[in-house]
């Protein structure tokens, strides 16, 4: 089997049947690596549910396809492209492990039109504020961003102040 035919592999009953088996595995903790199958299932999941034009992952196989490591600090887990959007996906079991970096490598994509952000978590209700206050700090800036932008290139009109 090669690596499209991997892929293609989760297409179907059989291959949500795999996935499942994966995320049993993982609520029963029957993997040393949670983390590392976590990552997995996730792109496994992408793989099988979504009309995509391509899709990427920097979690590393090893020969049999199974995970072999996480994607490297500073890099998407996994890059979904769409015909007219990416979709970058981080997958963690740790939401609040004191990394906050979940996005930090958006900003090395910023010149991409709509991409947008997705954090998957097993439990919401455990992602910390640390998490929440980066979220808000990379969209505030995105949105001062487009605000300048905006600014820029319209021409102030003069107001009269509120009291007049």
């Amino acid at each position: 089997m090669d690596i499209k035919e991997w892929e293609n592999s989760f297409h179907g009953p059989s291959g949500v049947t795999r996935i499942h088996q994966i995320w049993s595995q993982i609520q029963s903790r029957s993997y040393l690596d949670n983390p590392l199958f976590y990552e997995y299932l996730c792109v496994c999941i992408f793989l099988a549910i979504s009309e995509h034009v391509k899709i990427s992952y920097n979690l590393k196989l090893n020969d049999d396809f199974e995970p072999k490591s996480v994607a490297p600090s500073g890099k998407p887990d996994i890059v979904v492209e769409f015909d007219n959007f990416f979709l970058v996906i981080e997958a963690t079991l740790r939401p609040i492990d004191g990394k906050v970096d979940h996005f930090s490598h958006l900003k090395l994509i910023d010149s991409i039109n709509n991409v947008m952000g997705l954090l998957v978590v097993p439990d919401i209700q455990k992602v910390d504020d640390q998490v929440w206050n980066t979220y808000k700090a990379y969209f505030n800036h995105d949105k001062d961003r487009k605000s300048t932008r905006l600014n820029s290139s319209h021409s102030q009109q003069s107001r009269m102040p509120s009291s007049a």
